[in-house]
């Protein structure tokens, strides 16, 4: 095999990390971080269930619907896997999503950053999902 073969082979872009991190930080209910990793079938079950927070939202009280909960749930999920996806060691990064790129992604704090702010995100949310969860269960054993 020549050189001229080898520079011919088709070569996938290169996934950063921190791309990745804010795609699942800003659309990680959407799935974008999961289809942005190039990870076919994982972005379609958020897709999925995208019409949970429709039907919660044209409720009146759409906080007491279980589809908010549900859409929260996966919410909090989607904003696990940035954290997983921000903290991974930058080898196994480039491993796992840029084995056949042409460049590696580069490492540095923003990802730890991104990772900080949806843990923050994430702990608020399903605190206050919890919270919603367990008053509507006291006011149903209540009455």
């Amino acid at each position: 095999m020549s050189a001229s073969d080898s520079s011919s082979a088709p070569s996938l872009p290169v996934r950063h990390k921190l791309l990745a991190g804010l795609a699942g930080l800003l659309a990680g209910p959407l799935g974008l971080h999961r289809w942005y990793l190039r990870q076919p079938l994982w972005w379609l079950l958020p897709m999925l269930c995208l019409p949970l927070i429709g039907h919660a939202l044209r409720q009146p009280e759409y906080y007491r619907e279980w589809s908010f909960y549900a859409f929260g749930l996966l919410t909090v999920i989607a904003w696990l896997q940035t954290i997983i996806i921000c903290l991974m060691p930058l080898d196994e990064f480039n491993q796992r999503f840029n084995a056949e790129a042409v460049s590696q992604s580069k490492g540095g704090a923003l990802p730890v950053l991104i990772a900080i702010v949806a843990l923050l995100l994430g702990t608020t949310l399903l605190m206050a999902v919890l919270a919603l969860a367990m008053e509507a269960l006291f006011m149903s054993s209540g009455s």
